[in-house]
């Protein structure tokens, strides 16, 4: 894919509109981290070109450098079709937001209206600013920084974007990344040597389908989907089929499964709001939910869309959920998935 961001970007941003350094000759990104965290993944990553500089973001010596390279697939807002498509996109989600009359919103809807028609990059990213603040209120939940960026880019289906924060002169951007990018992925703390082969074969097969089915109510079923999952066969093949887990086999499964998920999820209150689109899989005895109340259906899941299947909220106990594939993230080559998915047993939510 052509290269859409220039090579002369001279100078970029950080998150809050900080100006930054010259962008390195190597195309180098840096950012300082966390080395865990275990909050939802829904708003964009922001990246600075200046290592120096984003050494004045250590919160503290825990704090850990990532690194990474400009992408290839990136959306350039300085540039006449970047523009268009934001404001295409953002236009569209600013109708849509104002038929859910979220209250206390009329000012961000007046100012995100307001910016967008500035056609320009700083318009643009005023605009998306603004979006944040009525997703916060939408969902009656702390701010999350780059969640429009976010939803921008799953929709356009490119890795990063420009984004110009406001007060800044000339050619300062910051570089946001619908995900945190392949090599710079949050640091793990769990060896996979000390876990099962079901485990370290599901963070290979790198699906988030791969724990559901261990929790199928059809024990048989469950018992042979995870004996082919322990052979590799399910990733790699196989001439013959794998011999089925033991009863025993499949409860420890389940079990460290579970206790991962729990572990992942810790920082959650201990009730929980999940969504779904669609009906309860009766078939399995268990469903997918998200955690993400502004899930892109009509990106990840088309067919729901066809059907016109409401969004459903539901409550579960936190220590009811079964499974979160993204508990690959603890472990070396795992990574977190856009779904935000969690498993849970029919029998254990209750529409909200």
């Amino acid at each position: 894919m052509k290269k859409i961001i220039a090579k002369g970007i001279e100078n970029v941003v950080d998150a809050l509109g900080n100006k930054i350094g010259a962008l390195p000759s190597s195309n180098e990104l840096y950012r300082y981290e966390k080395p865990q965290y275990t909050f939802p993944n829904e708003g964009a990553v922001f990246y600075s070109p200046d290592k120096t500089y984003s050494e004045l973001y250590k919160s503290d010596d825990k704090n850990i450098l990532r690194t990474t390279k400009m992408p290839e697939n990136i959306l350039d807002i300085r540039e006449k079709d970047g523009v268009e498509k934001s404001y295409n996109w953002i236009k569209k989600e600013i109708s849509n937001l104002e038929k859910s009359e979220i209250p206390n919103t009329k000012q961000d809807f007046e100012l995100a209206k307001k910016f967008l028609e500035q056609k320009d990059a700083q318009g643009i990213s005023s605009s998306l600013a603004n979006l944040d603040m009525i997703y916060m209120k939408q969902s009656n939940r702390p701010l999350i920084v780059g969640m429009s960026e976010k939803k921008l880019m799953n929709e356009l289906d490119v890795d990063a974007m420009t984004i110009k924060e406001a007060g800044r002169d000339g050619e300062d951007y910051s570089i946001a990344f619908r995900d945190n990018p392949y090599g710079a992925l949050p640091s793990t703390n769990k060896s996979i040597s000390d876990y099962s082969d079901i485990i370290d074969q599901s963070v290979r097969l790198d699906t988030p389908d791969a724990y559901k089915n261990i929790f199928h109510q059809d024990k048989e079923f469950a018992k042979g989907y995870g004996g082919e999952l322990k052979s590799g066969s399910l990733k790699y093949g196989s001439e013959d089929i794998p011999p089925s887990l033991t009863d025993k086999e499949l409860s420890d499964a389940q079990k460290e499964i579970q206790a991962l998920t729990q572990d992942y999820l810790k920082d959650l209150p201990e009730e929980v709001t999940v969504y779904r689109y669609g009906d309860l899989d009766n078939e399995s005895g268990v469903s997918s939910f998200t955690l993400n109340p502004n899930y892109n259906v009509d990106l990840s899941l088309p067919w729901q869309k066809r059907l016109q299947s409401p969004l459903q909220a539901f409550k579960v106990n936190k220590k009811d959920i079964l499974a979160s594939p993204d508990i690959n993230t603890f472990f070396g080559g795992g990574r977190t998935f856009d779904e935000q998915e969690v498993i849970i047993s029919n029998d254990k939510v209750k529409v909200k």
